[in-house]
């Protein structure tokens, strides 16, 4: 059935539970970047969306908590998709629920003020290309777990293109390595910039070497938060990327395999396209 739906995520029947705890977490996400604060999520619970085909729109109302002071606050949080099938969103609201007593919640409507490119760049094709310190930032393990937006935003392109999978399917996936790529004249340095593409090479469900390219853009004067992204079907390897602190051990074993390698034929890769959708709707809480 076609039109907005409302969902109780107390409930069992709740489509895309994945995918919208991941929305929510984005929401959050934007929040913390723009507030310089550390929110996590502690659960849903209840969410708008627009059934039927095509991309859709979430306004998601959400419990969050700070881990210092374990204080817990109400929050709103309206996601768009901008295209079915794989990762491109815009996060427009992301804030404590307001305290009025009218019906009336928000009736924001996004200004659409955007100057910036949301084009993803090609995987690098050289092997060396990574090496480049002046281009990349090349992450830490132990930096994952203080940026775990990172993971956050592979689960969201994985669940963008299957959007029935599971927590329990997400955590499977495994990031072997992470570049980011930020202007050079960017004030932040690259793990908090506004504006970032982030090159991720991970182990996919079926436990395959698979790579992602993500791109992300927070507008300074609007604060909307703007994610897209693609899954790369590669024939070759996809690169030497490994994260810092395991590089050495990734290429002793590259070594010791290297006589039992065999050629490859292509050096290309394929880029997965959604369903643009041209439709953009106004957030709708209850």
């Amino acid at each position: 059935m076609n039109g907005l739906r409302q969902f109780d995520c107390e409930g069992n029947s709740v489509p895309y539970r994945a995918l919208v705890t991941l929305y929510a977490k984005v929401g959050l996400h934007r929040y913390n970047m723009w507030q310089l604060t550390n929110l996590q999520l502690s659960g849903l619970k209840k969410f708008n969306m627009l059934m039927g085909a095509g991309a859709s729109t979430y306004c998601i109302t959400l419990d969050a908590k700070e881990p210092a002071s374990s204080s817990h606050q109400t929050f709103q949080v309206h996601v768009a998709e901008e295209c079915f099938g794989t990762l491109d969103l815009r996060c427009y609201i992301a804030r404590p629920q307001p305290t009025t007593t009218t019906t009336e919640v928000s009736n924001e409507e996004p200004l659409l003020r955007w100057d910036n490119d949301f084009s993803l760049p090609n995987w690098p094709l050289s092997l060396n290309a990574f090496n480049d310190q002046k281009r990349f930032y090349l992450v830490k393990k132990s930096e994952l777990r203080d940026h775990d937006w990172i993971r956050l935003y592979l689960e969201l392109a994985v669940c963008a293109e299957n959007r029935l999978l599971t927590d329990e399917d997400l955590s499977k996936l495994k990031i072997v390595g992470v570049a980011i790529e930020t202007n050079q004249d960017a004030e932040n340095p690259p793990l908090i910039a506004k504006t970032a593409n982030v090159y991720i090479r991970f182990e996919d469900l079926l436990g395959k070497d698979s790579v992602a390219i993500l791109r992300r853009i927070m507008d300074e004067t609007t604060g909307y938060l703007s994610l897209v992204g693609d899954i790369l079907s590669q024939v070759k390897a996809p690169s030497s990327l490994c994260l810092m602190g395991e590089i050495q051990n990734a290429e002793q074993k590259a070594s010791s395999n290297k006589r039992f390698s065999r050629p490859r034929r292509s050096h290309g890769y394929k880029r997965k396209h959604g369903l643009r959708s041209p439709v953009r709707r106004s957030p709708s809480f209850y």
